[in-house]
Protein backbone atom coordinates (compact mmCIF):
# COMPACT_ATOMS: atom_id res chain seq x y z
CA UNK A 1 0.00 0.00 0.00
CA UNK A 2 1.00 3.64 -0.48
CA UNK A 3 0.71 5.92 2.55
CA UNK A 4 1.14 9.62 3.26
CA UNK A 5 4.54 9.84 4.97
CA UNK A 6 3.29 12.48 7.45
CA UNK A 7 -0.28 11.42 8.30
CA UNK A 8 0.22 7.70 7.54
CA UNK A 9 -3.11 7.79 5.70
CA UNK A 10 -3.47 4.98 3.15
CA UNK A 11 -3.68 6.59 -0.28
CA UNK A 12 -3.79 3.51 -2.50
CA UNK A 13 -3.28 -0.23 -2.66
CA UNK A 14 -0.80 -1.25 -5.36
CA UNK A 15 -2.55 -3.71 -7.76
CA UNK A 16 -1.32 -7.29 -7.43
CA UNK A 17 -0.49 -7.51 -11.16
CA UNK A 18 2.14 -4.82 -10.51
CA UNK A 19 3.41 -5.90 -7.10
CA UNK A 20 2.33 -9.16 -5.49
CA UNK A 21 3.47 -9.75 -1.92
CA UNK A 22 1.32 -12.85 -1.39
CA UNK A 23 3.30 -15.29 -3.54
CA UNK A 24 6.72 -14.31 -2.11
CA UNK A 25 8.21 -13.10 1.13
CA UNK A 26 7.86 -9.35 1.57
CA UNK A 27 11.58 -8.93 2.23
CA UNK A 28 12.35 -10.49 -1.19
CA UNK A 29 9.75 -8.43 -3.07
CA UNK A 30 11.13 -5.26 -1.48
CA UNK A 31 14.51 -5.86 -3.18
CA UNK A 32 12.82 -5.41 -6.59
CA UNK A 33 10.84 -2.22 -5.89
CA UNK A 34 11.92 1.45 -5.88
CA UNK A 35 10.61 4.98 -6.43
CA UNK A 36 12.16 6.83 -9.39
CA UNK A 37 10.49 10.07 -8.30
CA UNK A 38 7.27 11.20 -6.55
CA UNK A 39 5.07 9.83 -9.34
CA UNK A 40 7.01 6.91 -10.81
CA UNK A 41 7.63 3.38 -9.57
CA UNK A 42 10.14 0.89 -10.87
CA UNK A 43 9.21 -2.74 -10.25
CA UNK A 44 10.92 -6.00 -11.22
CA UNK A 45 8.94 -9.24 -11.32
CA UNK A 46 10.35 -12.53 -10.08
CA UNK A 47 10.83 -13.46 -13.76
CA UNK A 48 13.05 -10.44 -14.48
CA UNK A 49 10.55 -8.16 -16.22
CA UNK A 50 11.31 -4.58 -15.23
CA UNK A 51 8.54 -2.00 -15.52
CA UNK A 52 8.26 1.74 -15.09
CA UNK A 53 4.86 2.67 -13.63
CA UNK A 54 3.40 6.20 -13.64
CA UNK A 55 1.00 7.07 -10.82
CA UNK A 56 -1.69 9.68 -11.52
CA UNK A 57 -4.15 11.03 -8.96
CA UNK A 58 -7.65 11.86 -10.22
CA UNK A 59 -9.83 14.68 -8.89
CA UNK A 60 -11.70 12.28 -6.64
CA UNK A 61 -8.40 11.22 -5.04
CA UNK A 62 -8.13 7.80 -6.69
CA UNK A 63 -4.67 6.80 -7.93
CA UNK A 64 -4.31 5.08 -11.28
CA UNK A 65 -1.31 3.02 -12.40
CA UNK A 66 -0.05 3.15 -15.98
CA UNK A 67 2.88 1.20 -17.40
CA UNK A 68 5.13 3.64 -19.25
CA UNK A 69 7.94 1.33 -20.38
CA UNK A 70 9.19 -2.18 -19.73
CA UNK A 71 12.36 -4.21 -20.19
CA UNK A 72 13.21 -7.90 -19.96
CA UNK A 73 16.41 -8.09 -17.90
CA UNK A 74 18.94 -10.43 -19.54
CA UNK A 75 20.86 -12.88 -17.35
CA UNK A 76 18.41 -12.17 -14.52
CA UNK A 77 19.32 -15.41 -12.76
CA UNK A 78 22.81 -13.99 -12.18
CA UNK A 79 21.34 -10.95 -10.41
CA UNK A 80 19.28 -13.24 -8.22
CA UNK A 81 22.42 -15.26 -7.45
CA UNK A 82 24.31 -12.07 -6.52
CA UNK A 83 21.53 -11.04 -4.11
CA UNK A 84 21.39 -14.49 -2.51
CA UNK A 85 25.17 -14.41 -2.04
CA UNK A 86 25.00 -10.91 -0.53
CA UNK A 87 26.94 -9.23 -3.33
CA UNK A 88 24.07 -6.75 -3.50
CA UNK A 89 21.01 -6.16 -1.31
CA UNK A 90 18.65 -4.35 -3.66
CA UNK A 91 18.35 -5.14 -7.38
CA UNK A 92 17.55 -1.56 -8.41
CA UNK A 93 19.34 0.87 -6.12
CA UNK A 94 22.39 -1.16 -5.02
CA UNK A 95 25.65 -1.59 -6.88
CA UNK A 96 26.86 -5.18 -7.11
CA UNK A 97 30.08 -5.57 -5.14
CA UNK A 98 32.57 -7.35 -7.39
CA UNK A 99 36.33 -7.86 -7.21
CA UNK A 100 38.28 -5.45 -9.39
CA UNK A 101 39.56 -8.31 -11.56
CA UNK A 102 36.09 -9.76 -12.31
CA UNK A 103 35.94 -8.15 -15.75
CA UNK A 104 33.40 -10.57 -17.25
CA UNK A 105 30.71 -9.99 -14.62
CA UNK A 106 31.36 -6.25 -14.65
CA UNK A 107 30.71 -6.24 -18.41
CA UNK A 108 27.57 -8.34 -17.94
CA UNK A 109 26.24 -5.81 -15.44
CA UNK A 110 26.92 -2.99 -17.90
CA UNK A 111 25.01 -4.93 -20.56
CA UNK A 112 22.02 -5.17 -18.20
CA UNK A 113 22.34 -1.46 -17.34
CA UNK A 114 22.47 -0.44 -21.03
CA UNK A 115 19.36 -2.43 -21.91
CA UNK A 116 17.48 -1.12 -18.88
CA UNK A 117 18.35 2.52 -19.60
CA UNK A 118 17.60 2.14 -23.32
CA UNK A 119 14.09 0.79 -22.87
CA UNK A 120 13.02 2.49 -19.62
CA UNK A 121 14.48 5.98 -20.16
CA UNK A 122 13.15 6.63 -23.65
CA UNK A 123 16.43 5.75 -25.41
CA UNK A 124 18.10 8.80 -23.87
CA UNK A 125 21.83 8.81 -24.62
CA UNK A 126 22.49 10.83 -21.48
CA UNK A 127 20.64 8.28 -19.31
CA UNK A 128 22.53 5.40 -20.93
CA UNK A 129 25.94 7.00 -20.44
CA UNK A 130 25.12 7.67 -16.78
CA UNK A 131 24.49 3.94 -16.31
CA UNK A 132 27.38 2.43 -18.27
CA UNK A 133 30.20 4.86 -17.38
CA UNK A 134 30.45 5.00 -13.61
CA UNK A 135 32.93 4.96 -10.74
CA UNK A 136 33.08 1.90 -8.49
CA UNK A 137 33.77 2.89 -4.89
CA UNK A 138 32.69 -0.41 -3.26
CA UNK A 139 36.10 -2.10 -3.23
CA UNK A 140 37.41 -3.32 0.12
CA UNK A 141 34.20 -2.38 1.93
CA UNK A 142 34.19 1.15 0.46
CA UNK A 143 37.73 1.70 1.79
CA UNK A 144 39.64 0.79 -1.35
CA UNK A 145 40.60 2.83 -4.37
CA UNK A 146 38.03 4.22 -6.80
CA UNK A 147 37.85 2.45 -10.15
CA UNK A 148 36.51 3.68 -13.51
CA UNK A 149 33.83 1.12 -14.35
CA UNK A 150 33.16 1.12 -18.11
CA UNK A 151 31.13 -0.96 -20.54
CA UNK A 152 34.21 -1.87 -22.57
CA UNK A 153 37.92 -2.57 -22.20
CA UNK A 154 40.56 -1.17 -24.55
CA UNK A 155 42.02 -4.67 -24.90
CA UNK A 156 38.79 -6.06 -26.35
CA UNK A 157 38.20 -2.94 -28.45
CA UNK A 158 41.61 -3.67 -29.96
CA UNK A 159 40.52 -7.27 -30.62
CA UNK A 160 37.50 -5.95 -32.53
CA UNK A 161 39.81 -3.79 -34.63
CA UNK A 162 42.01 -6.78 -35.44
CA UNK A 163 38.96 -8.86 -36.39
CA UNK A 164 37.71 -6.07 -38.61
CA UNK A 165 41.10 -5.67 -40.29
CA UNK A 166 41.30 -9.49 -40.76
CA UNK A 167 44.51 -9.69 -38.73
CA UNK A 168 43.05 -12.46 -36.54
CA UNK A 169 40.19 -14.93 -36.81
CA UNK A 170 37.40 -15.64 -34.32
CA UNK A 171 38.85 -19.12 -33.73
CA UNK A 172 42.15 -17.61 -32.54
CA UNK A 173 40.47 -15.91 -29.57
CA UNK A 174 40.47 -18.05 -26.42
CA UNK A 175 37.12 -18.72 -24.72
CA UNK A 176 37.62 -16.40 -21.74
CA UNK A 177 38.60 -13.48 -23.96
CA UNK A 178 35.76 -14.32 -26.37
CA UNK A 179 33.11 -14.12 -23.64
CA UNK A 180 34.40 -10.73 -22.53
CA UNK A 181 34.57 -9.55 -26.13
CA UNK A 182 30.88 -10.13 -26.86
CA UNK A 183 29.80 -8.22 -23.73
CA UNK A 184 31.79 -5.12 -24.64
CA UNK A 185 29.60 -2.14 -25.52
CA UNK A 186 31.59 0.64 -27.19
CA UNK A 187 30.68 4.34 -27.26
CA UNK A 188 27.42 4.96 -29.14
CA UNK A 189 26.16 1.50 -28.20
CA UNK A 190 28.24 -0.54 -30.64
CA UNK A 191 28.75 -4.25 -29.91
CA UNK A 192 31.08 -6.60 -31.77
CA UNK A 193 28.19 -7.54 -34.10
CA UNK A 194 27.70 -3.87 -35.03
CA UNK A 195 31.44 -3.47 -35.47
CA UNK A 196 31.71 -6.39 -37.91
CA UNK A 197 28.60 -5.57 -39.95
CA UNK A 198 30.62 -5.62 -43.19
CA UNK A 199 32.08 -9.06 -42.50
CA UNK A 200 29.23 -11.56 -42.55
CA UNK A 201 31.56 -14.54 -42.23
CA UNK A 202 33.00 -13.36 -38.91
CA UNK A 203 29.53 -12.45 -37.61
CA UNK A 204 28.40 -15.98 -38.48
CA UNK A 205 31.44 -17.48 -36.74
CA UNK A 206 30.63 -15.52 -33.58
CA UNK A 207 26.99 -16.58 -33.63
CA UNK A 208 27.88 -20.23 -34.18
CA UNK A 209 30.41 -20.15 -31.37
CA UNK A 210 27.78 -18.74 -29.01
CA UNK A 211 25.03 -21.07 -30.24
CA UNK A 212 26.77 -24.23 -31.50
CA UNK A 213 24.56 -26.60 -33.47
CA UNK A 214 26.76 -29.34 -35.01
CA UNK A 215 23.87 -31.80 -35.29
CA UNK A 216 21.64 -29.15 -36.96
CA UNK A 217 18.85 -29.40 -34.41
CA UNK A 218 15.81 -27.17 -34.80
CA UNK A 219 16.95 -25.15 -31.77
CA UNK A 220 20.66 -24.59 -31.21
CA UNK A 221 22.22 -24.91 -27.76
CA UNK A 222 22.96 -21.57 -26.13
CA UNK A 223 26.52 -21.92 -24.90
CA UNK A 224 27.11 -18.20 -24.41
CA UNK A 225 24.37 -15.58 -24.17
CA UNK A 226 25.17 -12.89 -26.74
CA UNK A 227 23.84 -9.32 -26.44
CA UNK A 228 21.62 -8.25 -29.31
CA UNK A 229 21.19 -4.52 -28.80
CA UNK A 230 20.19 -1.40 -30.66
CA UNK A 231 22.88 1.28 -30.82
CA UNK A 232 22.42 5.04 -30.35
CA UNK A 233 21.09 5.26 -33.91
CA UNK A 234 18.41 2.70 -32.92
CA UNK A 235 19.95 0.11 -35.23
CA UNK A 236 20.42 -3.51 -34.22
CA UNK A 237 22.95 -5.68 -36.09
CA UNK A 238 19.98 -7.04 -38.07
CA UNK A 239 19.03 -3.50 -39.13
CA UNK A 240 22.57 -2.92 -40.41
CA UNK A 241 22.49 -6.15 -42.42
CA UNK A 242 19.08 -5.32 -43.96
CA UNK A 243 19.06 -1.52 -44.42
CA UNK A 244 15.92 0.21 -45.65
CA UNK A 245 17.96 2.25 -48.12
CA UNK A 246 18.40 0.05 -51.19
CA UNK A 247 21.65 1.84 -52.07
CA UNK A 248 23.31 0.56 -48.88
CA UNK A 249 25.01 -2.83 -48.77
CA UNK A 250 22.81 -5.68 -47.52
CA UNK A 251 23.70 -9.17 -46.30
CA UNK A 252 20.58 -11.30 -46.12
CA UNK A 253 22.56 -14.53 -45.77
CA UNK A 254 24.06 -13.48 -42.44
CA UNK A 255 20.72 -12.03 -41.37
CA UNK A 256 19.09 -15.39 -42.03
CA UNK A 257 21.77 -17.07 -39.87
CA UNK A 258 20.87 -14.73 -37.02
CA UNK A 259 17.23 -15.72 -37.31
Amino acid sequence: MIKDSITQETLSIVPTHILNCKSERLVVVATRFAWDDNDTLRVISNEGIERKILLTQARDGRITYKEVNFNVIPLFDRLQWARQNKLLSHLIVDKCRLPIYDTLNRLRLKYMAYKSAYYLEGRSQEAIYERIYTVDYTLDGYKGRYVADLSFTFLHWNLMEKLKEKKISVAQIDQKSFEKLIYNILPRGETVLHYLKDDGNKMTEILKRCHPNPSRKELATIQTHIPFLENFSNNSPMDLLCPENEKEKSDYKTANTML
